[in-house]
C-alpha cells in the first residue's frame, strides 16, 4: 500500500463513527503507508446517542460524539479534517420524509418512551437539530448536493470507502 499513499493526500469515506477506534486504526494505516494528508468524511451526522433497538450502542458514554467536541474526535483519530454530514442534509439525501426513520441515534428523540433508560441519557450534549461539521477553525454545514466534499479537502490524490 505504501506505493499508493506515498506523499499523497488522502479521503477517508465512512458511514459513520460510533466509538472512534476503528476510524483511527483506519487513520494510523494510512498514515504508516505514507501518507501526507488524511481527511474523513462521515455520511452522517455524529452519533450522540444510544440506540436502543439494534446496533450495538446501548450505553451513551460509550459513544464518541457524545463524550468529545468535533475537534477532539479529529485529533483523536488523528486525521487533518473531519466533517460529518448534517441531520437535514442525510434526510434530504433519502428523498424520504424524516418520520420513516429512527434517527434517535442524532437527535435524542425516541419513538416510544424509553422509561428508565431516559436517566441514563444526557441530553445537554445535543443543543439543536443542526449539526455542523468542523474542521480545524471553520465549521461547515455539510448539506448534501450543496458542498462538493472532494474538492473541500483540496483535490485529494486517493479516496477510501470503508465497509464493515
Amino acid at each position: 500500500m505504501p506505493q499508493v499513499l506515498k506523499g499523497k493526500r488522502v479521503i477517508i469515506i465512512d458511514d459513520s463513527i460510533v466509538r472512534g477506534t476503528t476510524s483511527r486504526q483506519i487513520v494510523e494505516m494510512v498514515r504508516r503507508g505514507g501518507a501526507k494528508e488524511v481527511h474523513l468524511l462521515i455520511s452522517s451526522p455524529p452519533i450522540r446517542f444510544p440506540d436502543f433497538y439494534g446496533i450495538n450502542t446501548p450505553r451513551q458514554n460509550e459513544l464518541i460524539a457524545a463524550r468529545m467536541s468535533i475537534e477532539d474526535i479529529k485529533s483523536f483519530v488523528g486525521a487533518d479534517s473531519l466533517y460529518y454530514l448534517s441531520y437535514p442534509g442525510l434526510i434530504a439525501a433519502t428523498g424520504l420524509p424524516e418520520y420513516v426513520f429512527s434517527t434517535s441515534c442524532f437527535t435524542g428523540v425516541y419513538p416510544i418512551d424509553i422509561h428508565e433508560r431516559a436517566r441514563e441519557i444526557n441530553f445537554d450534549i445535543y443543543q439543536h437539530q443542526q449539526v455542523t461539521a468542523h474542521n480545524g477553525n471553520s465549521h461547515k454545514e455539510v448539506e448534501s448536493k450543496e458542498v462538493d466534499l472532494v474538492k473541500e479537502v483540496s483535490e485529494p490524490e486517493v479516496i477510501l470507502y470503508t465497509s464493515h
